[in-house]
């Protein structure tokens, strides 16, 4: 009896317990808990969570006001047509209070880890030098996939995973360079430099078109060709990304890798132009990720274009698998274009997946590049961007979302497209810019390398070559001359010429 109590009472206990465990869950899951919120500082990050303000759409339509006269340019890319409008200049509009005092804005990103060298494998010690012995800080020195970055002395340590045999070493301003492994003491690297002065081309699957600037390259300076990977109308070389087949961007007779090939033989370095938010070609093929109207239908800006929104993941995750598949080729060089929101059009109506407004913008197309970068550099390429001119001279983003500071995080070379007509009226002091070329070349590549100065990017601007459409000035071959020693007497570490219609004349380079 007294057992049998016993058992009853450790088996009461048991069942008590039990029910208090119970009783204590229910109790908890039904508190009214605040969902965590947490903001990504990773340059993987999502891009829907790139902006947490509610403000309203805020998109400036002109040049932010600043001291002095620099009125607007037009919005022509490095790839519009050469022919080009003005917009008239509106100032900025006054930054709401969350604008001027930011407290949810997006966590600019840097560059992913990536460049951490591996966890397994042997180290391996050196110091990368240019051609005088100088240190070369921040170049990138490969084993395999993985990369490391050198300090301010040129010196580094990589974990070199089993099978590699070679060090890439790259940085802008040189050639790329491999170093045999023979020990764990690689030794000095001493990088070669290199200047790319090249010309934009288009339609360079044409076999007549490559052939007749090949011979511009072997009798002239020119060392460079840039070549559109995927165009303004979206449309890439044949690829295997599943979007781009689906789309119809695709082109099935273009081979980039076999064009690639074809100009390294000849020595030419490659840059792939790469157009980025203005996407026609995606946005027929998928609505759901264009820039919108507030009724739901595809949004198109001034001149009728359509853009994809820079806020959508989707989007990035395309443009990511298509750098990579270009990256592939053994390309030299990814240029990213339109890599910005859009600035002409009925803003009223525009409607993104966030808020458009100067405390979201910038760290989007910041996180964008983050990404992308994330994704191109395992493949040993280096990376640039082009802007206009305007981004130089204003520390405002103009509703582009462009930063140079935060553009400079990710990128080797910068491309300014510092066209004179493009410039308006009492820009750097001259009521007609385009009568002043190299003046405004120089001005405008030396304010540049103000701006970038302790980043490691180099400037290599976009230079016009064709006429003047909005002051009607004379501009022919010496103006394009004038426009180059502008560059070049300022620092420019490099050039490229611009014309739509791939008229460059032969006098414009120095022979051979």
């Amino acid at each position: 009896m007294e057992r049998e109590l016993i058992f009853m009472s450790f088996a009461q206990r048991i069942l008590a317990l039990v029910l208090l465990a119970i009783v204590l869950t229910a109790c908890g899951g039904s508190q009214d808990r605040p969902a965590a919120t947490t903001v990504s500082s990773q340059g993987t990050g999502d891009p829907t969570a790139a902006a947490t303000s509610t403000e309203t759409t805020d998109v400036p339509q002109g040049a932010a006001a600043t001291s002095e006269p620099i009125a607007t340019e037009t919005t022509t890319s490095a790839g519009d047509d050469a022919v080009t409008t003005t917009e008239p200049t509106q100032p900025a509009p006054t930054p709401t209070q969350a604008e001027a005092n930011p407290t949810e804005a997006v966590v600019p990103t840097e560059e992913p880890t990536a460049e951490k060298a591996p966890s397994t494998g042997a180290a391996h010690s050196g110091t990368v030098v240019d051609a005088s012995g100088k240190p070369v800080a921040h170049a990138l020195v490969y084993a395999g996939t993985e990369y490391v970055r050198t300090d301010a002395r040129g010196r580094f340590t990589a974990k070199t995973p089993n099978g590699v045999k070679d060090l890439t070493v790259m940085a802008p301003g040189f050639k790329k360079m491999s170093q045999p492994l023979r020990g764990p003491n690689v030794g000095t690297v001493k990088l070669e430099p290199f200047v790319a002065k090249g010309v934009y081309v288009s339609g360079i699957g044409d076999d007549s078109v490559r052939k007749r600037f090949y011979g511009l390259m072997d009798d002239t300076e020119l060392n460079a060709i840039v070549i559109n990977v995927k165009n303004d109308d979206g449309r890439v070389f044949t690829s295997k990304v599943p979007l781009a087949q689906e789309s119809g961007a695709s082109y099935e007779d273009f081979q980039l890798k076999d064009v690639v090939a074809d100009m390294h033989k000849r020595g030419i370095y490659v840059i792939g132009r790469f157009t980025t938010f203005r996407d026609p070609a995606l946005v027929d093929a998928r609505p759901d990720l264009a820039v919108h109207t507030t009724s739901g239908n595809v949004w198109t800006d001034a001149k009728g274009h359509k853009w994809v929104d820079p806020y959508n993941r989707k989007v990035w995750e395309y443009f990511g698998d298509l750098g990579a598949e270009i990256a592939a080729s053994g390309i030299d060089e990814i240029q990213f274009d339109y890599v910005r929101f859009p600035t002409e059009g009925d803003f009223d109506i525009i409607k993104f997946q966030k808020p458009s407004t100067r405390v979201n913008r910038p760290p989007t197309i910041d996180a964008f590049l983050g990404y992308m970068a994330a994704r191109l550099r395992p493949h040993q390429i280096f990376i640039s961007a082009d802007t206009f001119g305007l981004t130089i001279v204003s520390d405002k983003e103009q509703g582009t979302g462009q930063n140079l500071e935060l553009l400079a995080k990710h990128l080797d070379y910068y491309s300014p497209m510092i066209y004179p007509d493009h410039y308006g009226p009492g820009s750097f002091g001259y009521n007609e810019p385009s009568a002043y070329p190299y003046e405004v070349i120089y001005q405008s590549v030396e304010r540049a390398q103000q701006r970038l100065k302790g980043t490691g990017v180099l400037v290599r601007p976009y230079l016009s070559a064709f006429k003047d459409t909005q002051y009607g000035q004379p501009f022919g071959l010496p103006q394009f001359i004038a426009q180059k020693k502008g560059a070049e007497e300022a620092g420019a570490h490099g050039w490229i010429y611009w014309n739509a219609g791939l008229i460059y004349p032969d006098a414009l380079f120095e022979p051979e």
